[in-house]
């Protein structure tokens, strides 16, 4: 009868010829799993080059210029910046209803365009005004690098030794989340600007100002795919490594 022993003498290697010793299904099982690996390898890149995980609003809710007549329509002004690991953007957002007569509603338009300027003009303050969180920004950017190259250097890692593996895929995590507090740090740096202009804005204008900021589902999608990519490899391997151990042990 076949008896299995593992001893301490047995050290995790891959077998030379395991290729050809699988059967068709688990040829096709490796294939998947592979499929599946480069696959959210891909989905993370486009994750992170082109997703946005920082988003801050800036809305005029309300405005009453002295001297200026009751507004004959209601309106939203609002200025939507998201802030990516590689790029950031802004988008105007505009609303107005409803229709009224053709030259109240231009007169009305070109009111909106110019508070649409200096929502902007607000905007632009805090970008040139905030150091600190153009630095935060580029802080978190260098330490998902760090994480990236950490999480790609398991598989070759497992090679060599099982414990220094696990311990790659703990820092991998461990970077990931910090990239995260980095770029709500600098959310808030921002959040405390805009705040600080909205307080110093012409009294003559009472506008009210909803400014808000939030992070969005993408970062539970970056911890998602850290994991995925990092536990991937490590379940193949240890497999590979199990079977090896007991394919050498057997007596």
């Amino acid at each position: 009868m076949v008896r299995i022993e593992a001893s301490d003498e047995v050290t995790p290697v891959f077998i030379k010829g395991w290729w050809s010793q699988l059967e068709r299904s688990q040829k096709l099982k490796v294939f998947s799993v592979i499929l599946v690996y480069f696959a959210v390898f891909l989905l993370s890149c486009e994750l992170y080059t082109r997703s946005h995980f920082v988003i801050h609003r800036i809305y005029l809710n309300s405005l009453k210029k002295a001297g200026f007549p009751e507004q004959p329509v209601n309106y939203e002004l609002g200025i939507i910046k998201g802030i990516g690991y590689l790029d950031e953007k802004v988008f105007r957002f505009q609303k107005i209803w409803p229709k009224v007569t053709q030259n109240r509603s231009t007169m009305v338009e070109q009111f909106l365009q110019e508070q649409m300027r200096d929502l902007e003009g607000l905007w632009m303050t805090c970008r040139k005004q905030i150091h600190r969180a153009n630095s935060f920004r580029g802080a978190a950017q260098t330490t998902h690098i760090l994480s990236l190259i950490v999480l790609f250097m398991v598989p070759s890692m497992f090679v060599i030794s099982r414990v220094w593996a696990v311990r790659s895929t703990t820092v991998s995590l461990q970077l990931t989340i910090t990239t995260i507090f980095v770029h709500y740090a600098a959310s808030v740096d921002f959040h405390n600007c805009l705040m600080g202009v909205r307080n110093k804005v012409d009294r003559a204008l009472r506008p009210t100002y909803r400014i808000t900021y939030e992070l969005t589902p993408h970062i539970l999608y970056t911890l998602l795919i850290t994991v995925t990519v990092c536990g991937i490899p490590l379940i193949c391997m240890s497999l590979v490594t199990d079977c090896g151990k007991r394919k050498y042990a057997c007596k």
